[in-house]
């Protein structure tokens, strides 16, 4: 790297990513950006703002700027490492990454777990589930959802709320539970539904994120949806890593023009361990600690 890089990375360890550098150095407009969204997301660090339990897209500020750091070297086009150790994948988002694994397509390892989602068997409990942990400025958030077809229940340090019915964006639309009963489950169709009205493919990533990630959505659609993100252009495997449970799974990431997004995947269930969305100013993330049907409130 040049001495303007060096400049751009004036942060503990900076010497290190400069040495790790074994691709040309990229352009003047691509570092301005980098280091545009280094230093909004050192500000976001700092904020300290209240959470207050409502409906996904949650965004939550506050994740490690190294992390922050990693993506916008990624969009530089810039290999890096930390610490004087060989870094683990550039573009992961996830608490801990793990050695290279053998190379397998995106849509290859979604069409496999959207076999491990239709196999699995459809529910006719009145709740859908779901505790996640958020974390905004610093403060950490453990909220749990119990989503019904009326409306739902939230219960977040020790008071409860009750709200109307939850919904989902489809696209341009948003659908409630009886609407995701509705979707069509071939991925193709799926997959044009999700677009209409969208500015980019991250917008369609997210969606499915979410409707994963916390909807009682049916097998049969869950399994559409992996399958639909296989199809959906710019979808990249990253490989096996760990969440911020301590859970191991896949992760799968978009980066988008407006902002980049991850998913963590468990194959195993083809449910969504984690999902992180990151923009310029701040970064989100939703590690779902339980998410199934429930046959009461607890």
């Amino acid at each position: 790297m040049n001495e303007t890089t060096t400049e751009y990375l004036d942060f503990p360890g900076a010497d290190t990513l400069q040495a790790a550098g074994r691709v040309a150095p990229p352009s003047a407009e691509v570092l301005d950006r980098a280091r545009a969204a280094v230093l909004a997301a050192a500000s976001a660090e700092q904020a300290t703002s209240a959470v207050a339990p409502a409906r996904p897209r949650r965004m939550v500020t506050g994740r490690r700027l190294a992390a922050v750091f990693a993506l916008a070297a990624v969009a530089a086009g810039v290999v890096v490492a930390t610490g004087g150790e060989q870094a683990p994948r550039a573009n992961s988002l996830s608490a801990t990454a793990q050695p290279p694994q053998p190379a397998v397509g995106a849509t290859t390892f979604l069409d496999g777990v959207s076999e491990v989602a239709q196999a699995q068997s459809a529910s006719t409990a009145p709740y859908w589930k779901v505790q996640l942990r958020s974390v905004v400025g610093g403060h950490t958030s453990t909220v749990t959802e119990y989503v019904s077809r009326e409306g739902y229940v939230i219960r977040s340090k020790g008071r409860t709320y009750k709200k109307g019915a939850p919904s989902w964006a489809v696209g341009a639309k948003l659908v409630d539970w009886n609407g995701l009963d509705r979707l069509p489950t071939d991925p193709a169709t799926l997959l044009a539904m999700m677009s209409a009205g969208q500015q980019g493919g991250r917008d369609v990533f997210g969606q499915a994120g979410n409707i994963l990630g916390d909807s009682p959505a049916s097998p049969a659609l869950r399994a559409a949806l992996f399958k639909a993100l296989g199809r959906l252009s710019g979808v990249k495997l990253v490989g096996t890593v760990k969440d911020h449970a301590g859970r191991s799974g896949t992760e799968l990431a978009f980066a988008g023009v407006n902002g980049s997004e991850a998913l963590i995947v468990d194959p195993r269930t083809a449910t969504v361990l984690e999902d992180v969305f990151w923009q310029a100013g701040g970064v989100s993330r939703t590690t779902y600690l339980e998410s199934g049907p429930a046959l009461s409130i607890d």
